[in-house]
């Protein structure tokens, strides 16, 4: 399962991800993020997957929300993000 997403997702670049996600609204009437989410689990390559099916822009945001949760943060999460 995880090697068809990889393949579908992480081949095209962030603009065509985000008509792939925008598409597949249209055809099924569910949210890919969602589905995703349901499909993969909460583990770490879930999470890495799922934010495949976003813009960067939210994926950036989400990765800095979960850095920050909880006491203290997540330096090596906030790094990548900050620095780009």
């Amino acid at each position: 399962m995880f090697r068809g997403l990889i393949r579908a997702l992480a081949s095209h670049g962030p603009e065509e991800r985000c008509k792939i996600q925008l598409r597949y609204k249209e055809k099924y009437g569910k949210d890919l993020k969602a589905v995703m989410k349901s499909e993969c689990g909460k583990t770490d390559f879930g999470r890495a997957l799922q934010l495949l099916a976003v813009n960067p822009a939210e994926a950036d945001c989400e990765i800095i929300v979960r850095a920050c949760k909880g006491l203290g943060t997540d330096e090596l999460l906030l790094y990548p993000v900050l620095v780009g």
